[in-house]
């Protein structure tokens, strides 16, 4: 199912039962693209069905400004056993925008709804990023029972980014062993932080479930909550590991009603910029070191363990306050510790780039100039920077200093280009900018023209030929090439030339045909003749005086 417009059905806009297999729904391309919104229900419903990808979607947007077009339950509804489907994927263009619909972005429900993956779709926002566009419920929400599914393979492509939601990013309610792994909650990395109003991850009485290698910052928008939250006697065994927690605007990570066990945080007694960390907490736990501006946990550094409880790390710190989570041989993780400050061991640099130019066609080299980039400890010629030409999470270019870099698309679209930079000290920052492909404009030949001064001469007439009223509809006459065939003998003369202007003179008497070719920047070409008549040289009159005789 591919290149539809499905707007105002009173139910589902797409709906997938237990007998469907193997199916598609949109693609990676913009002419496979689905446009499915304003349903009386859900925007898809997969109701059982099985290894069915839903890719490339707008989902709950409009197709031309990504305005409102919320379907009225969840954008994309898996339930009642679906396994082993794909909602978006790792490649360029195969992530669903999701935004606007009255309930989830996308809700997973039912003990038997397990093995799904729900990878590199952006919801909560238009695919032109011009403002938030909020799904009313939840970003994501697993729900029931629902087992096994992935948000996010733990790839950077394969990552959701998840904003602006009414309720939550991710909610996990009565669910277990799921991973939500390398997602933008909260924020897209890159300047735009439309945090979720609740929780930026909410686990209710779920258990083992894993929240890994994420961002998860500014939610809480409500009434300052926390970017992570466990809830519940029954969520234990919930891991939140190697995560950058910061900005929210309540806890970064908050345990309730005995989630997790209500495990304690460690308390650091010792820090520096260059270490150790040290400190007390669970005994055999594993202890997990972050930097930060404030008491959450931005910089991911390293992990010790504390076998006796007591644990140090030895190592450098970016800071200005160190802070740490423990998480014992069960997953159980913990509230980050009190923040240690240890002053302003180095700030994170400035990402900014410049494209020129910022629309083209797919024959166009797009340039792209990161000498802009700034740090405060580090000149810009020590920073380190690497491109990611569709925003997908996958870096195209392995870092370097070299601040320029080149690229062309092959396909139409509208493309968001990640820059990110890096220090010496390993703290990064990214930036995005977007660029517009648009379809080549189909090149016309050029018109040939020229004048002939004089008109008529002869062997000894320095004609003069001015192919200056050339024209193209591309090009300006200025970058027109021309070349001359003084006999239209189909040999030319003169080479290739910009230069619209020659002369010649002709040997022999007669009527010359003159073929003028002119060729324009995409090497189609053009001809036209003239005539110029040539007359034989008259050799002068001599007058010859006789003397006068007188007789």
């Amino acid at each position: 199912m591919q290149g539809n417009t499905i707007l105002e059905n009173g139910q589902d806009g797409v709906y997938l039962g237990s007998s469907v297999v193997d199916s598609q729904i949109g693609g990676s391309g913009s002419n496979q693209r689905n446009v499915i919104g304003d349903s009386g229900a859900n925007g898809v419903h997969l109701y059982g069905a099985q290894n069915v990808a839903v890719t490339g979607n707008y989902i709950g947007l409009s197709h031309v400004t990504g305005a409102d077009a919320g379907n009225e339950g969840h954008g994309i509804l898996i339930a009642n056993g679906s396994t082993d489907n794909f909602i978006g994927g790792t490649g360029s263009g195969e992530g669903n925008w999701i935004g606007w619909n009255h309930q989830d972005g996308i809700r997973l429900s039912g003990s038997n709804t397990q093995d799904n993956y729900i990878l590199g779709n952006v919801i909560g926002a238009p695919f032109n990023w011009a403002w938030e566009a909020p799904n009313h419920h939840h970003g994501i929400g697993i729900y029931d029972g629902a087992h096994d599914n992935w948000i996010g393979d733990g790839t950077p492509p394969g990552g959701n980014t998840v904003l602006a939601s009414g309720w939550s990013g991710v909610a996990i309610v009565n669910s277990n062993t799921n991973w939500v792994v390398y997602n933008r909650i909260g924020t897209d990395g890159a300047g735009i932080n439309w945090g979720n109003a609740f929780y930026g991850v909410n686990v209710v009485g779920g258990a083992n479930n894993a929240i890994v290698l994420n961002e998860i910052a500014y939610n809480g928008t409500h009434a300052g909550e926390a970017g992570v939250r466990i809830d519940g006697a029954g969520a234990t065994g919930n891991a939140i590991t190697q995560n950058s927690i910061h900005d929210n605007d309540g806890a970064g990570i908050e345990l309730v009603n005995n989630g997790n066990i209500n495990l304690p945080a460690p308390t650091i007694s010792q820090a520096d910029c260059q270490g150790p960390v040290a400190g007390t907490a669970c005994v055999n736990c594993i202890i997990e070191i972050f930097s930060d501006n404030a008491d959450e946990g931005r910089v991911y550094e390293d992990f010790t363990t504390g076998p006796t409880g007591a644990f140090s790390w030895n190592g450098t710190l970016n800071g200005p306050n160190v802070t740490a989570t423990a998480r014992d041989s069960n997953n159980n993780t913990s509230p980050f510790s009190a923040p240690f400050p240890v002053g302003t061991c180095n700030t994170p640099p400035t990402a900014a780039f410049a494209v020129t130019p910022t629309s083209g066609d797919t024959s166009t080299v797009f340039s792209f100039d990161a000498s802009t980039c700034s740090d405060a400890e580090d000149a810009t010629s020590a920073l380190q920077v690497r491109w990611d030409w569709d925003n997908n999470g996958t870096y195209d270019t392995s870092w370097t200093t070299t601040k320029t870099e080149s690229h062309s698309y092959i396909a139409v679209g509208t493309y968001t280009v990640r820059l990110e930079v890096q220090d010496t000290g390993g703290l990064t920052d990214t930036t995005t900018r977007q660029v517009t492909v648009q379809t080549p404009s189909v090149n016309t030949p050029p018109t040939a023209a020229f004048t002939i001064s004089p008109p008529s001469g002869d062997t000894s007439t320095v004609f003069g030929f001015d192919a200056s009223a050339c024209s193209d509809a591309e090009d300006a006459t200025s970058a027109l090439q021309v070349r001359w065939d003084w006999e239209n003998d189909g040999t030319f003369e003169t080479n290739w030339d910009t230069a619209k202007t020659a002369t010649h003179t002709f040997d022999t008497a007669g009527t010359h045909t003159v073929r003028l070719e002119v060729m324009d920047s995409g090497s189609l070409t053009d001809a036209t003749t003239r005539q110029v008549t040539v007359s034989a040289q008259v050799p002068p009159a001599y007058w010859v005086f006789m003397p006068l005789v007188l007789r």
